[in-house]
């Protein structure tokens, strides 16, 4: 038996004996307890969780009759030119009246012209209308709708109608599994306060798994192969913001000035609801706070819906402003979307998941998924789901921003 003479530190318990009692927290700590803001939100609103019967849910969607035209050919501001040829005949129907837009930034007495017939894509047109003021029609040039003007006793009218278009989406499947011999399922151990270590796992994976979904919103596009799946089943994945925004889309090209996110916010408020949402970098939304404190009517975050968001007014909208640590540049620091800010019309998105028969495919855990007879278990966590979204342009994306101007 070894002996020790003189004087006692912790070298002899801790090293050589071993006996020293280890502190440790009872909880592991987590590096970023908030991913995930647009599933947070999507789950503590009401209405925006919406049981599906169908792997493909379908809507259709329909657009108001155009208001705007472009010329596909230079016209003189001669009153007996009276062929105008148009991007698109079909927005056209006799008795239309339309005006030629001036040049931005200039004021003239624009031209009011009437609508006789309409072939394919050529108007057979009236000229002048009350004497208004003969334009010349540059090639590209812009012709705002503005109404009708019928004659007394006149035929029945053309009908003009907005056709609806058809739009889907998909249910994908996420799983996220883990598995525990049953030995380690009955050790105990440290930072678990008091669980095993299956139990942590489990909300480990719960954390990881709506992070997942979290960035299938927002970088997923719409897919499905009959027979594309490893083992040749069936394989789907659902929309993505990203992928299917294409309208109110601006490219601050570099440095962000408020002016330029005034330009964007007005691009906002054109379609939808005056409320909606703006999921963000920490680059864009350090430019939002900025300008809070001089250009901006900017309240202070608050904890609504379980997150720090800040309210925004600016251009004629009010955003809700969350920071999403999703939206970053890669490890390089050469490429990533650490750069955009996407906003979001509530009223216009949905989260699905498929409910039917009285099987619900909602996010759950799988307990003992796996029974092969292994001194084992394997759980998972199991969720058949998509996005609905609906009227694109409601929606709009801010990118291309590499600095901002105070």
């Amino acid at each position: 038996m070894a002996q020790y003479t003189g004087v006692m530190s912790t070298y002899q318990p801790r090293t050589v004996e071993g006996r020293d009692v280890r502190q440790v927290d009872d909880k592991i700590a987590y590096i970023d307890p908030t991913v995930a803001p647009l599933i947070t939100i999507l789950n503590r609103i009401k209405g925006k969780r919406e049981a599906c019967y169908s792997v493909k849910p379908e809507w259709l969607e329909k657009d108001y009759v155009a208001r705007w035209a472009i010329a596909t050919a230079a016209v003189t501001a001669v009153a007996s030119s009276t062929t105008v040829a148009v991007d698109d005949g079909t927005k056209f129907v006799a008795g239309d009246v339309f005006a030629v837009a001036p040049p931005i930034g200039t004021f003239a007495r624009h031209e009011v012209i009437r609508v006789v017939s309409v072939s394919a894509n050529n108007l057979t047109v009236v000229r002048n209308v009350g004497g208004s003021h003969l334009a010349a029609i540059p090639l590209s040039g812009d012709l705002r709708i503005i109404g009708k003007m019928m004659e007394e006793f006149s035929t029945f009218p053309d009908q003009k109608r907005a056709v609806a278009s058809p739009k889907f989406t998909y249910l994908q499947i996420d799983r996220t599994g883990t598995a525990f011999s049953n030995t380690a399922e009955a050790l105990k151990v440290y930072g678990n306060s008091g669980k095993s270590d299956r139990d942590q796992a489990h909300i480990e994976d719960m954390i990881h798994h709506k992070e997942k979904m979290n960035a299938t919103l927002i970088w997923g596009r719409v897919s499905e192969d009959a027979t594309g799946g490893p083992t040749g089943y069936p394989i789907r994945s659902t929309m993505g913001l990203i992928d299917t925004i294409r309208t109110n889309v601006l490219d601050a090209g570099g440095m962000l000035t408020f002016k330029r996110f005034q330009e964007w916010c007005r691009m906002l408020s054109r379609y939808g609801a005056r409320n909606k949402v703006l999921i963000a970098s920490d680059l864009i939304c350090d430019a939002v706070d900025g300008w809070g404190h001089s250009k901006l009517q900017l309240k202070p975050g608050d904890s609504t819906l379980g997150l720090n968001i800040s309210t925004v007014v600016c251009g004629g909208i009010t955003l809700s402003m969350v920071r999403d640590k999703m939206l970053e540049n890669g490890t390089s620091g050469l490429y990533g979307w650490g750069n955009i800010g996407i906003c979001l019309d509530l009223d216009n998105i949905w989260y699905l998941y498929l409910n039917n028969n009285g099987v619900n495919r909602d996010t759950h855990v799988v307990m003992d998924a796996v029974k092969d007879g292994k001194d084992g278990k394997r759980d998972e966590i199991c969720t058949e789901y998509g996005y609905k979204i609906k009227l694109e342009k409601t929606h709009g994306i801010l990118t291309g921003v590499t600095d901002y101007q105070l």
